[in-house]
């Protein structure tokens, strides 16, 4: 019987661990965090700018920088999460929130994908940075904050692809250089 629990307990744990590495941890700030400098050739800073802002909120309410002199664009972005309830067979659905910074030079730009937090009208999960989710495990179960995490690594890796591919396209020509 003894074997029986601490096998299932070791599954447990495994489980647990394993949706705990599921995003990357800044060292530095402690926070959840996808980034990259990523060059690309043939493109100057105010290229690269436009790019950025074209790829960013168009609301004004979600940006929350906007400097061409230093090639910093900085916006808020959400998605919509879908994950088990603590009743069996029940989903709820959640929003997750992040920020988005891109910070260009000539020929490169450096992206940051962080401050991720959960938010539900039936419960929030707060950061997910977090072992445990802010509303505790009976109301938002393991299960459910382990999904919520896999679904963002998703998501994010989706923008990321987007960013990559607009962020790579051939400057504009300019309109005198006909």
């Amino acid at each position: 019987m003894k074997k029986v629990m601490l096998f299932f307990l070791m599954i447990m744990v495994g489980k647990f661990a394993i949706a705990q590495g599921v995003l990357p941890i800044d060292e530095e700030t402690g926070k959840v965090m996808f980034s990259e400098v990523v060059p690309v050739d043939n493109n100057n800073q105010k290229d690269l700018f436009t790019k950025a802002r074209n790829v960013g909120s168009s609301k004004k309410e979600d940006i929350l920088k906007d400097d061409e002199a230093e090639g910093i664009f900085k916006t808020k972005g959400k998605f919509g999460v879908k994950y088990p309830s603590p009743m069996r067979g029940m989903m709820h659905d959640g929003t997750v929130s992040y920020t988005l910074s891109i910070m260009v030079k000539d020929g490169r730009y450096k992206y940051e994908i962080t401050d991720f937090e959960h938010s539900s009208p039936k419960a929030s999960g707060g950061k997910l940075e977090s072992k445990l989710p802010e509303c505790g495990k009976y109301t938002l179960t393991e299960s459910g904050w382990s999904t919520i995490k896999k679904e963002t690594k998703k998501e994010v890796e989706g923008i990321i692809e987007n960013l990559k591919a607009a962020m790579a396209k051939a400057p504009a020509a300019d309109k005198d250089d006909w």
